[in-house]
């Protein structure tokens, strides 16, 4: 039998030690978190994990996202979501269309796309995984995505919520994990809360992505596959923050017509 995994991850404010002297203070982030790890729980996955606050450091998510994959098998789903801040820095590999690499802030420092990217080369083959971003400049922050639509790359080029951090500012940054042309052989999918060029709204109970996403679920009620429900989600979202949905890796048709969050053998 399949297995549902889940590792749920907000931060309301981060280390300044970290960011130039900012915490960047938010309201909604740590109950995103708590909203997904209870989705994850009704239903059925077993194993759901949360790093909320300066719980959430870089070697603690390194390592959850470690011993997640090593227990994950062909036919599993795996539940990665991020609320917090999101960032950008300059690329200096040159694989991206707009010069940036995307990036999420935990407590201790950011992560960068490339890493996560080298996270799915990782993954045994036929894994699915759904990664949920509500987080600035978050529309490929899995990195290398492609419209479903058009089937092509998006090319990527201050309100109240998870406002990206100056680069200038950051220090840590880890500067050695980059891509390698390994192929992703797990199939990944990203929801994101916005493009990579926008900003992702807080909320005072929950960012205004998850907020949406949490009405088009209606409580276990929403039954469509996740295209059905990604346009659920944009149906409640204005101009000024426009969702992404992406794919990566290897295609899986039974994961696209699944109902969301449902935990099936392929």
């Amino acid at each position: 039998m399949a297995k549902g995994i889940s590792l749920n991850i907000g931060l309301n404010a981060v280390n300044p030690l970290y960011y130039n002297g900012d915490e960047g203070k938010l309201n909604a982030c740590e109950n995103d978190a708590m909203a997904m790890k209870e989705i994850a729980i009704s239903q059925g996955f077993e194993e759901p994990r949360i790093l909320i606050g300066s719980r959430a450091t870089k070697n603690r998510f390194r390592k959850l996202l470690n011993d997640c994959r090593e227990s994950l098998e062909a036919g599993d789903l795996f539940l990665l979501t991020f609320s917090g801040h999101g960032g950008q820095i300059k690329d200096t590999e040159g694989e991206e269309a707009d010069g940036r690499d995307e990036t999420w802030c935990l407590y201790d420092g950011m992560v960068t796309d490339d890493e996560i990217y080298q996270q799915w080369q990782q993954f045994r083959e036929d894994v699915k995984i759904w990664v949920i971003s509500d987080s600035c400049h978050s529309g490929t922050v899995t990195r290398g995505f492609f419209d479903e639509k058009k089937g092509r790359k998006f090319q990527m080029g201050k309100n109240d919520r998870k406002r990206s951090f100056d680069p200038l500012g950051i220090r840590r940054l880890d500067a050695n994990i980059l891509p390698s042309e390994n192929q992703v052989l797990a199939s990944v999918r990203l929801f994101s809360g916005c493009r990579d060029w926008q900003y992702s709204r807080d909320g005072q109970t929950h960012g205004r992505f998850t907020e949406a996403l949490l009405t088009a679920w209606g409580g276990g009620n929403f039954f469509g596959n996740y295209q059905e429900f990604f346009a659920a989600i944009v149906k409640q979202m204005s101009y000024t923050q426009l969702p992404a949905h992406g794919i990566l890796g290897k295609p899986n048709k039974v994961f696209d017509n699944a109902r969301p969050f449902k935990i099936s053998s392929y």
